[in-house]
């Protein structure tokens, strides 16, 4: 690996990639292939971690990317099944790691066999690219290993680091039906232009390929969340009471991130038929505020 590059041990003994590149810096582990930093060069971080992750084999790491895989929120049919899905808690292999003027590209590996879990019972391979430059990109591809067709949801969970969830506001979205999961998943039509969060909110919004531009103007940055192959945006913040009780979040760390998923759940499942392969990708932009 090149001067930009090094693999290493990170938080908890977990093995990492970390990139200082000229356009950028960057981590992503193995474990989980959580992207935990991305910065380019001249910006401030772009995504929030919790100052209470936890950094251990078997658990969910707080904030940066989270990959749900094959179901998001908990498993239709189990109260014992692993929240969103089975990658996030499992180790990775790296497949290469290359570099250019632009930037760093890794690209991860996991494979799924159909007995690993008896809350899912379909092999599948996901494979995971991440450019870290002066934008950033991740795409997520799930090929279908099995002999059948099957339906899964998967999310990229990303955590953005904001001044206060209270003063920003999130666009792209009016028009949109969402589904309130924090009021009994009544559907409703979002009628506002930048949505403002002033109390834990937990939705779906269905059927959108929408650029989402999540706008802070005490951090004078506007970030644009652009995708393809997802029909689903989640956006979500637990507010104090929530986050009091989760441990890795911590009642004092919930004003400083606003969750804007890319994803495919609820309505928008995704079926992918025996020997087929489904992508969902991200690109990351930055654009500053005038006079924030």
């Amino acid at each position: 690996m090149s001067s930009s590059i090094t693999r290493t041990r990170g938080n908890g003994g977990l093995e990492k990639i970390v990139i200082n590149h000229p356009a950028a810096e960057g981590e992503i582990y193995l474990y989980g292939a959580y992207v935990t930093h991305w910065k380019p060069a001249g910006a401030e971080p772009v995504l929030w971690m919790s100052p209470q992750a936890i950094f251990k084999e078997g658990t969910p790491i707080r904030g940066g990317v989270p990959i749900c895989l094959p179901w998001f929120g908990p498993h239709p049919a189990s109260k014992e099944a692993p929240s969103h899905g089975l990658v996030r808690t499992r180790n990775w292999d790296l497949v290469n790691v290359t570099e250019d003027a632009n930037g760093v590209t890794v690209k991860l590996r996991l494979d799924i066999p159909a007995d690993l879990s008896p809350y899912w019972t379909h092999a599948f391979t996901a494979e995971f690219t991440v450019h870290f430059g002066k934008t950033f990109t991740m795409t997520l591809a799930v090929t279908n290993d099995s002999g059948t067709a099957f339906q899964f949801n998967e999310a990229l969970h990303t955590y953005f680091r904001v001044r206060d969830v209270r003063e920003t506001s999130v666009g792209g979205l009016a028009g949109t039906t969402f589904i309130d999961k924090k009021n009994g998943y009544t559907r409703h039509r979002e009628e506002r232009e930048g949505i403002v969060m002033t109390e834990e909110t937990d939705r779906v919004y269905v059927d959108t390929t929408a650029t989402c531009v999540v706008q802070d103007q005490h951090l004078g940055r506007r970030i644009f969340v652009e995708k393809t192959g997802s029909k689903s945006t989640v956006i979500w913040n637990p507010f104090p009471e929530k986050a009091k009780v989760q441990p890795d979040i911590g009642e004092a760390n919930w004003p400083g991130f606003i969750c804007v998923e890319s994803a495919n759940c609820a309505d928008d499942t995704v079926t992918v038929a025996a020997g087929a392969t489904h992508e969902i990708s991200v690109h990351l932009r930055l654009e500053p505020i005038e006079n924030a």
